[in-house]
């Protein structure tokens, strides 16, 4: 289940990326909690800010397959970039609803099916006196990443294999 959580944690550091918040450089788990449905996470997230300091207030990412999510994942704490490189850490709470669409999700993670694995969500952001919340899909990862992130995302799971 790590391989699954893996790519949950890499498109939820991701998905301020395609905000255009901040740039994602590289994402590292450091804590799970729990071991074949993980109910709780912490990354670090390192970035390259270029744009000034703002604050991801909270974050709110869907994953699923076949038009149903089984994977909710939310940010627990609020995270602060300021500008230039840094690592910031960012606790997450995760939800997994265990059915027989998570296996075929898990499936195709394994698999790398961009196609079939859909994401949506929500992030909402404070940048100085402004709040601006953002939405996010519904879309399927292929049409969400480039392929030189596709690729990262796809490495982090096969090093990650349980």
């Amino acid at each position: 289940m790590r391989k699954f959580l893996l790519i949950a944690l890499l498109l939820m550091a991701s998905c301020t990326k395609r905000a255009e918040y901040f740039n994602v450089e590289n994402v590292e788990v450091v804590e799970v909690v729990g071991d074949e449905y993980p109910t709780a996470a912490t990354l670090n997230v390192l970035t390259n800010n270029s744009i000034g300091a703002f604050t991801v207030k909270d974050m709110r990412i869907r994953l699923g397959i076949e038009d149903r999510r089984q994977v909710v994942i939310t940010l627990t704490e609020k995270a602060t970039f300021r500008r230039g490189w840094q690592v910031v850490k960012m606790p997450l709470k995760i939800s997994v609803v265990r059915n027989s669409l998570t296996m075929k999700l898990q499936e195709a993670l394994l698999a790398h099916d961009a196609k079939s694995i859909e994401a949506d969500g929500e992030i909402r952001v404070r940048r100085g006196l402004f709040t601006v919340r953002e939405q996010l899909g519904p879309k399927p990862l292929d049409e969400l990443f480039t392929a030189e992130q596709l690729e990262i995302i796809w490495n982090a799971i096969d090093e990650n294999k349980k």
